[in-house]
């Protein structure tokens, strides 16, 4: 009989060796994989994904992605310095797993959601939206929230845990079970009641009718956020601004560290990592791993009040860092009946062994993704396309639109009532809408504001300030919402 330390090394070359050659099947029949706009896809591509989704929680395979993301050293590194390394290997994990169900599945790529979509519906008077749940696809194709298709028993769910550990509380308006959209009809909680056959088969959501589209969303705030001038500046941007935006505003599982537990969590992960990749292109290229642009272990100390590298009990300055040769990921499989968590989820020991295998688990190996991914974004058509293209000189390039800023910003206000105007197709019109009134206001600004940075400032503080006094102002985060994504914002 062979010795465990060798046995693991076998079972962890065939696992790597099978993942490798499910990997090239994959390649040579679905060509490299191009993650699009969720709004891009077809309505069998939108289809199929949903199907996806379902079979992942009828095989035991969501839940499981869930409890890692809760797991305390795993959820400590993910929303710290590594917010979009960590998300990075785990939607990429999870890729995998879907990509893995079957030959209808084989090709899927998880798409992101365009929030910068959902804020040109929502500021352009021709399209009549009022929340988020109307301004995209996205969130009716996955049930919403509505009354109608939902089991309204209960406001309060426990997501995970085990013999060893409580799970997490979600407080709910609504566990949306829809009839017409699988994703929605097979959640599991947790492994105990995978394995006793308890599931609650619907999943915790808000009033999504009441998530507002918020202006962390518009152009401008994304080019703030994703044009900064270090990779520490960038990861504060976004863990500050859209990435806990879009998670308070749909409350429910997606407030919490069980947020996977909603398959939306992966369209708006794959929307971070779509920015990231903006962001290395245009202000990364080229850049060395030890450049600040890529990966600054030396100016990220604290971070958000926590220690840049392993969770500890206490933020020190004298607590370990990472380092760029000492930087392997908390990624921990966690045993869902014992709550034990002791190897990494790409280990053989873990069932989700096979979809994290072809995944390094340093986090230099995620600057960019490997070139054996063959993971690239499509922003053909949406308002990413002009920021990935032209940078930051997105302000100040030409382009073509009938409106105007003026008319952008003043057609929604109507005696302090949204003006409810006939809807027209044309998502396009609206984005191209949305960049010229953010150039004409940038040019303004210009006109009294010497420093670029500043008038870039100037245009999403005036689009802030827009969105609190005519459009039903700006929110606080619940205490509750603080305390679950442990957010400190002084």
């Amino acid at each position: 009989m062979l010795p465990t330390t060798r046995l693991v090394f076998v079972l962890f070359a065939m696992v790597l060796l099978a993942a490798v050659a499910q990997s090239q099947v994959n390649t040579t029949l679905c060509g490299p994989r191009v993650r699009r706009a969720y709004s891009k896809l077809s309505m069998a591509e939108r289809d199929t994904l949903k199907l996806a989704f379902e079979l992942a929680m009828q095989l035991g395979h969501h839940h499981r992605f869930v409890a890692v993301h809760q797991h305390p050293p795993n959820e400590y590194e993910a929303h710290s310095c590594m917010l979009v390394y960590w998300h990075r290997r785990f939607l990429w994990g999870y890729e995998n797993m879907l990509r893995s169900l079957g030959d209808d599945f084989q090709c899927i790529t998880i798409p992101f959601w365009d929030y910068t979509a959902a804020s040109s519906n929502y500021l352009d008077p021709n399209i009549p939206c009022a929340s988020m749940a109307e301004c995209n696809p996205v969130l009716p194709d996955y049930g919403a929230s509505s009354s109608i298709n939902v089991d309204s028993n209960s406001s309060t769910f426990i997501l995970g845990g085990s013999t060893t550990a409580a799970g997490e509380t979600v407080n709910a308006d609504y566990c949306v079970r829809d009839p017409d959209q699988p994703a929605t009809r097979s959640f599991c909680q947790s492994e105990d009641a995978f394995q006793t056959n308890t599931c609650l088969g619907c999943i915790p959501r808000g009033d999504w009718t009441a998530a507002q589209v918020t202006t962390d969303m518009t152009l401008v705030s994304i080019s703030n956020q994703v044009f900064a001038p270090t990779m520490s500046v960038f990861t504060q941007n976004i863990m500050y601004k859209v990435h806990p935006k879009v998670h308070a505003n749909l409350n429910g599982a997606m407030s919490t560290m069980a947020s996977p537990a909603d398959p939306v969590f992966f369209f708006h992960h794959a929307m971070m990592d779509a920015l990231w990749s903006i962001y290395y292109k245009c202000q990364a290229q080229g850049a060395m791993l030890s450049d600040s642009r890529v990966f600054p272990p030396s100016d990220w100390n604290l971070f958000n009040r926590r220690v840049c590298g392993p969770a500890v009990a206490i933020a020190k300055s004298s607590s370990p860092r990472f380092t760029i040769s000492k930087n392997n990921m908390s990624m921990l499989y966690v045993n869902g009946t014992t709550g034990a968590a002791t190897f990494d989820v790409g280990d053989p020991r873990s069932p989700l062994a096979p979809f994290f295998a072809s995944t390094p688990t340093t986090y230099t190996s995620y600057g960019r993704y490997p070139a054996s991914a063959g993971i690239s974004y499509d922003f053909a058509g949406t308002g990413l396309d002009i920021l990935f293209n032209e940078c930051s000189s997105w302000l100040t390039s030409a382009t073509v639109s009938s409106s105007t800023a003026a008319s952008f910003l003043d057609a929604r206000y109507d005696g302090g009532r949204r003006n409810n105007k006939p809807k027209t197709r044309g998502p396009s019109k609206a984005v191209a809408t949305q960049i010229d009134a953010m150039q004409r206001m940038y040019a303004h600004a210009r006109k009294y504001v010497k420093s670029d940075r500043k008038a870039r400032e100037y245009v999403e503080m005036m689009m802030c300030v827009h969105r609190n006094e005519c459009l039903g102002g700006v929110f606080d985060y619940a205490a509750t919402f603080k305390r679950s994504f442990k957010l400190h914002l002084s």
